[in-house]
């Protein structure tokens, strides 16, 4: 749960205060995959072979959701997503039980370029973060795509972190003196 635990516990909390479930118990295990999806893959077949579980909350990361899913799947245990993206999570027919609240990377495109509209800007800089989850460099891919396909300008894209970029500063500058907006991943 590296980035969900909390927001499980406070739904739990409710659940058990508004009485939603009389009867019954919801116990939480919470696991740390490490975004390693070799580790994950291993620590959740682990897991599954030892206790019966009704559902899977996370992982977060791309890598590793794609194989806990498939388990879920295998296994017929829901198993929901708030931030794995990546599209071949689409296909229902190996993630049937999968469920994303976040949505894919297009989806995240079409948010920006419509902010760009109502706001009747045409050229933006986008700033993402280097990341072993490759997630936010696709996210920034498509924003791009995106927005070359709705005759929009995107001035620079930095990945601050990556290996021979500038500094976090000296790419805002960039980005100030390049465009009037910059979205940052």
């Amino acid at each position: 749960m590296e980035r969900a635990g909390a927001a499980v516990s406070l739904a739990v909390d409710d659940v058990k205060k508004e009485g939603l479930l009389p009867n019954h118990s919801l116990t939480i295990q919470y696991e740390n995959t490490k975004c390693n999806d070799v580790y994950g893959l291993g620590r959740t077949s682990d897991l599954l072979a030892q206790t019966k579980y009704h559902v899977i909350i996370g992982p977060q990361c791309s890598g590793v959701c794609s194989h806990v899913c498939r388990l879920a799947a295998y296994y017929n245990i829901p198993c929901f997503s708030g931030v794995c993206q990546d599209t071949e999570m689409l296909n229902k027919n190996t993630f049937k039980t999968l469920t994303r609240f976040l949505g894919t990377f297009d989806k995240v495109g079409l948010a920006v370029t419509g902010l760009m509209d109502t706001f009747g800007w045409t050229r933006f800089s986008v700033i993402s973060q280097f990341h072993v989850d490759k997630i936010w460099m696709l996210t920034r891919d498509a924003i791009d795509e995106i927005a070359t396909n709705k005759n929009m300008t995107v001035a620079t894209v930095h990945t601050y972190g990556a290996e021979g970029e500038m500094s976090l500063l000296e790419i805002v500058k960039n980005v100030a003196a390049e465009s009037r907006s910059g979205f940052i991943l």
